[in-house]
């Protein structure tokens, strides 16, 4: 009885009309529909019992696999406890418990070095405060785990100030390693056209 159910369930839809799936081309989507209709490990299964690659890793995608045990186990668990709370103003304990053990894993001693001064001060409201923000100077003759180093020309008027000139930009990349020595990585956020001349 549970299988002729479950084969009833899982049998493609007369109509599509009622539901528009979001973000995607509808009428085109209904002349071919693409159904799944359950998976497992790294599979999909359409209504016919096709198996399809999942392959996706997209946006909201577990990586994972499907159907796990012991990740079912943990879901009915939570939902038994707390299914669902608005993500806005409200906040889980377990949320801040995941995120402060994934933080553990990451190097500590993290530094962000920016050329202008208004960039540095963008920067301290947008990043957290464990990781230090500062110029060059701010960093002279210090060492961090890692660094990060912006190129980035322009202000939010689209203004270059002195790393316009290839040459300033050059000595600025140079000069940044014996500034803020690092001990893992080093690492350069800029446009191709900012990052031309100093990468080969």
């Amino acid at each position: 009885m549970t299988t002729a159910r479950t084969t009833q369930q899982a049998q493609v839809p007369n109509n599509l009309e009622a539901f528009w799936v979001p973000f995607t081309p509808n009428r085109a989507f209904k002349r071919a529909p693409r159904l799944v209709a359950r998976a497992k490990g790294m599979h999909y299964f359409t209504p016919d019992g096709r198996a399809v690659l999942d392959g996706l890793a997209g946006l909201w995608c577990s990586n994972a696999g499907h159907n796990r045990d012991q990740i079912v186990a943990a879901i009915s668990q939570q939902a038994a406890e707390l299914d669902y709370a608005a993500a806005f103003h409200f906040a889980h304990p377990k949320s801040f418990e995941l995120a402060s053990r994934v933080a553990a894993l990451a190097p500590g001693d993290l530094a962000v070095i920016a050329p202008y001064e208004a960039q540095v001060r963008l920067l301290r409201e947008l990043i957290p405060e464990a990781v230090e923000v500062d110029t060059v100077d701010g960093f002279q003759g210090r060492e961090k785990e890692a660094v990060l180093l912006s190129l980035v020309r322009s202000n939010d008027r689209g203004e270059v100030g002195f790393l316009a000139d290839q040459g300033g930009t050059s000595a600025f990349s140079e000069g940044v390693p014996g500034s803020a020595r690092r001990r893992r990585a080093f690492t350069r956020a800029a446009s191709s056209r900012g990052l031309k001349g100093l990468v080969t």
